[in-house]
């Protein structure tokens, strides 16, 4: 939905909505159909049917398929070279899976789950599947040479070695590129762990 369509809808709802109200609306559930309805009809407990809804969806999946939202859930944006490299069938899977708007989009170099499907599998999943998830997507974004997000993922992955790994090997060209408070945050990081080693710390401190 976009602005004029969200407030057409309001107003067939009996809801008054400006501009401003409509572009935050969309913002929260980036103009999903589903989601700005139920936001208009139920503003005091949408979150909560919108994840029962969101939950009703996935448990109508295909197995596989769900188990491949399961296997990407830490990743905002799904590239399937990276991902998956050399994958066909991966990158098949994942465009069938965006026929349904509902739960995947494609975007310019791969696809988007909904965010509302990613928290929904988030929190069935558990904190603990999630940040392995994490630590996944950091190897694969790593080798790929992509080290922004690589220290994202790493972020929440909360796994020193991965941590000591990328800085041994790339802290010198992620500071290079602009991401100090990245490699700040790894190395805090491992001191925090009590993993200090001398040898790491003082390159990365230069």
């Amino acid at each position: 939905f976009d602005v004029a369509r969200t407030r057409a809808l309001a107003r067939s709802l009996g809801v008054v909505l400006d501009d401003a109200r409509a572009v935050a609306l969309l913002q929260r559930t980036e103009g999903w159909p589903i989601a700005v309805a139920l936001a208009l009809r139920a503003p005091e407990s949408s979150e909560a049917l919108l994840e029962e809804l969101v939950a009703h969806r996935l448990d109508a999946l295909d197995p596989a398929d769900r188990a491949l939202l399961e296997q990407t859930v830490a990743y905002e944006m799904i590239e399937p070279e990276i991902v998956a490299p050399d994958d066909r069938a991966f990158a098949d899977r994942y465009a069938a899976l965006a026929g349904d708007a509902s739960l995947v989009g494609p975007v310019r170099g791969g696809f988007r789950v909904h965010p509302l499907v990613r928290e929904t599998l988030a929190h069935q999943l558990g904190d603990d599947v999630v940040t392995l998830r994490h630590g996944g997507a950091a190897r694969a974004y790593v080798q790929a040479a992509r080290l922004r997000p690589a220290l994202f993922h790493l972020e929440r992955a909360h796994d020193v070695d991965a941590d000591v790994a990328f800085l041994s090997v790339h802290a010198p060209s992620a500071v290079a590129s602009g991401l100090v408070d990245g490699v700040r945050g790894s190395i805090a990081r491992v001191r925090a762990s009590g993993a200090d080693q001398p040898a790491l710390l003082a390159l990365v401190d230069r």
